[in-house]
């Protein structure tokens, strides 16, 4: 935990973090709570970059797994895993949301970004097993022909909501309404927690996907008219293999690190927060809150961004103050 936090102070906030210190009202969160490693958080990805300084104190590598026949280390080769990580428990150039949390890394997408439905299942149950608190799906799967494979998707996903976990999935860049029995997976299940993206203004971003089945968002990019580009943007880790962008060079970014945007970020924040929340009641109490509690937590904490939804963009500070 020292560890930890002499990595945080070590370095300074940059422009490309504005939306964790939103989030944080200026990284005030840190000085109440930044997570405890006994909150677990199973990401379901790319795998991810399990040496890279911003994840290596927090990545349970013996209880991490790849899902993927012919990827059978957990090594990220796409990225997206590293990012999604890094918005949680990064230190140093990435603030994360809840520093000091543990992850379980489960990889089923591979370098190419192709994943199937089965290896998230399987992923889901291993998470089951291993007595995580929330689980995070990063990716929307499109139409799936296989009706058993859905119910047994289905099926899983109530298990796991029934013995606790919080399942939390991104809402999709389709930029589109979503609705209730949509053929997006999975975010047409009832039972879990889509999360949309706000950018820089506050306002839905042009990408995120919407709707009545989605309630919370939280920031992680999109161009706004009237801001510089780069606002647009936030920074995340990436593996340290990948080769350098030119859009990295362009905006001065530090070597071994990104910028993207998109609700795999939001849902990755959104999980984060929860993961706060839980930690904050634990250290308090020696015991996890209801589900509930913590849910109606973060929806009072937020403001509405839609006028047509009761979609809102959490505020982690404020759900974080409640607990007392």
């Amino acid at each position: 935990m020292d560890t930890i936090r002499e990595k945080l102070s070590s370095y300074k906030p940059n422009i490309y973090c504005w939306n964790t210190s939103r989030l944080s009202e200026q990284f005030k969160t840190y000085d109440i709570e930044i997570g405890h490693p006994s909150i677990k958080i199973a990401i379901l990805d790319s795998g991810c970059d399990y040496l890279h300084s911003e994840l290596n104190d927090n990545i349970l590598i013996n209880k991490s797994k790849s899902m993927i026949p012919y990827e059978e280390n957990i090594e990220d080769y796409n990225g997206h895993g590293t990012a999604v990580i890094s918005s949680i428990i990064g230190k140093k150039n990435v603030k994360g949301i809840a520093p000091a949390v543990s992850i379980l890394s489960y990889k089923i997408v591979d370098k190419n970004g192709y994943g199937e439905l089965r290896w998230t299942i399987n992923a889901i149950k291993l998470a089951i097993q291993e007595n995580v608190h929330i689980i995070n799906i990063s990716y929307t799967s499109n139409k799936i022909d296989d009706i058993d494979m859905i119910y047994e998707y289905k099926e899983v996903v109530e298990e796991a909501i029934n013995k606790g976990i919080y399942v939390i999935c991104a809402a999709g860049n389709e930029c589109k309404e979503i609705k209730q029995g949509s053929e997006n997976l999975p975010i047409y299940l009832a039972e879990g927690i889509a999360i949309a993206s706000t950018d820089y203004k506050g306002e839905l971003s042009s990408f995120s996907n919407y709707g009545v089945g989605i309630d919370f968002s939280m920031p992680s990019g999109g161009f706004s008219q009237g801001f510089p580009s780069q606002y647009g943007l936030v920074i995340v880790a990436k593996p340290r293999s990948m080769a350098r962008l030119h859009l990295e060079d362009q905006y001065q970014v530090p070597k071994d690190y990104t910028l993207t945007m998109g609700t795999s970020i939001s849902s990755a924040l959104f999980s984060g927060t929860i993961a706060l929340l839980l930690s904050r009641y634990y250290r308090l109490y020696k015991k996890l809150p209801k589900r509930n509690e913590i849910l109606s937590l973060v929806k009072l904490s937020g403001k509405q961004i839609n006028r047509h939804y009761s979609m809102v963009e959490v505020n982690t500070y404020r759900a974080l103050n409640e607990i007392k």
